[in-house]
């Protein structure tokens, strides 16, 4: 058992930061108006680990490895800069032992690892373990959390691995919530994934920005989307059989790091499911589905009212003058399964209008457009804007024409 007791003005300059490595328990002891930092913004860590187990060949000497850090409780300044985190892990190939990690921060915790040239990698709750053939127990056991619900956590990676597992016995959990202080863009997101062993990941989209290229479900992974907002590429369910339930927050397809990117896209490999509370932002920049408008694709059912209540919520964006007859094929929905319910206040055949550089633009829905299962757009009314630019403002006007055709600004929260 070690304890740091900490409380210095400057950063702690390492390489590597460890809470319990090994068979053993690490204490942090900060007090109420104290400060922790670990590593700068121009000189992250290259590893912090609380309760990173690589040891344990021999099961009676395997151990636990555990470090709890807990900085709601006195609630100090800790800054942590990383270019890898991993909470709960059983590192080693072979082994036994287990690994049982937590970091919740503070309202005072900011939290980086990687950055948006150099991206990092979040493990919470990994297993490493390949085990001893036909032993079962001797792969170990990984549990991480992480809970950003205060604070601030800023993560730019190539991967997050939440409960996941790369050996073929043992087990792993994982936990990562989300709050409004939150920022996340990852490549690649695996939630409950495993090659043999047991594994449980639980991701809860609460509040901030998510981001991922790819989000790959395993059996045992759970995605609770409340609130927030999902910027999304594609949302492999396990074995294309289950569902992206959005109870809340905002769906905007495509993937970017940086919140200016082409139009998007997003890829749905099993259900969706839209509740009341949850909105599926559309932004139309052109005609040209995923380049130069967002569109969602769905293999699995879509429903649009899963709650039976009111009905999720449309949030169409215009960027540009559509002509009358222009269509947008918004939810491409797979195979002949209809439709389930409509956009709050949208029903088959309903119009509404936006306005672009003020001018209105009506649009009428159907939710049996194109292959008679798709929800799709089109534009029965309006005219182009008829404000003149200054004559010095033509060629910029023409210039930024092009920009915007092809550069999409995603909103911020």
């Amino acid at each position: 058992t070690g304890t740091l007791r900490w409380d210095q003005a400057g950063p702690i300059d390492a390489d590597r930061v460890y809470f319990g490595r090994g068979p053993s328990t690490g204490i942090l002891d900060v007090p109420t108006g104290g400060t922790l930092l670990l590593g700068t913004a121009a000189d992250p860590l290259s590893l912090l680990g609380i309760s990173y187990h690589d040891r344990g060949r021999d099961r009676n000497t395997a151990g636990t490895s555990s470090a709890h850090l807990d900085f709601t409780l006195a609630d100090p300044v800790f800054e942590a800069f990383t270019s890898n985190l991993t909470i709960g892990g059983k590192m080693n190939a072979y082994g036994y032992g287990t690994a049982n990690g937590s970091l919740i921060l503070g309202d005072n915790s900011s939290l980086h690892v990687g950055t948006l040239a150099t991206p990092g990698i979040v493990n919470v709750g990994m297993n490493q373990s390949t085990g001893w053939a036909g032993v079962p127990l001797s792969g170990g056991d990984g549990t991480g959390l992480l809970d950003a619900t205060q604070g601030n956590a800023e993560l730019h990676l190539s991967e997050l691995n939440v409960g996941r597992h790369r050996g073929y016995y043992g087990t792993t959990t994982g936990t990562f919530t989300t709050g409004d202080g939150s920022v996340v863009t990852t490549t690649t997101a695996n939630v409950g994934t495993t090659s043999g062993g047991i594994a449980k990941g639980t991701v809860n989209l609460q509040g901030g920005l998510f981001s991922a290229n790819t989000i790959n479900l395993g059996s045992g992974g759970d995605f609770n989307f409340t609130g927030g907002r999902l910027g999304l590429g594609t949302f492999n369910t396990y074995g294309g059989i289950g569902a992206l339930e959005q109870e809340g927050g905002v769906l905007a397809p495509g993937f970017s790091r940086t919140q200016t990117s082409l139009a998007g896209q997003a890829v749905i490999n099993g259900d969706y499911l839209l509740d009341s509370l949850g909105t599926l932002e559309i932004e139309l920049f052109g005609t040209e589905a995923g380049a130069e408008y967002d569109q969602l694709r769905v293999f699995g059912d879509v429903d649009l009212n899963a709650d039976l209540l009111a009905g999720g919520t449309l949030d169409l964006i215009l960027q540009f003058s559509p002509e009358i007859g222009d269509e947008f094929l918004i939810i491409d929905n797979d195979a002949l399964d209809a439709v389930s319910g409509c956009f709050s206040g949208l029903d088959e055949g309903d119009s509404f209008s936006r306005m672009f550089m003020g001018s209105w633009y009506t649009f009428e829905i159907s939710y049996l457009g194109y292959t008679g299962n798709d929800v799709v757009l089109r534009t029965i009314e309006g005219e182009p804007p008829t404000t003149i630019p200054a004559p010095g403002a033509i060629v910029l006007a023409v210039i930024g024409a092009g920009i915007v055709s092809r550069l999409q600004r995603r909103r911020l929260l």
